[in-house]
């Protein structure tokens, strides 16, 4: 099953706060993480 980068962008939020910040699909988890 595909998703929409806007609906794993939601799965993420959802997860969040992240500290590593890691690719799923393209998306970020924590792009303003340094």
């Amino acid at each position: 099953m595909l998703h929409s980068n806007a609906e794993i962008r939601r799965r993420i939020d959802a997860l969040g706060p992240w500290f590593h910040n890691m690719k799923l699909a393209g998306v970020e988890t924590a792009p303003d993480h340094f």
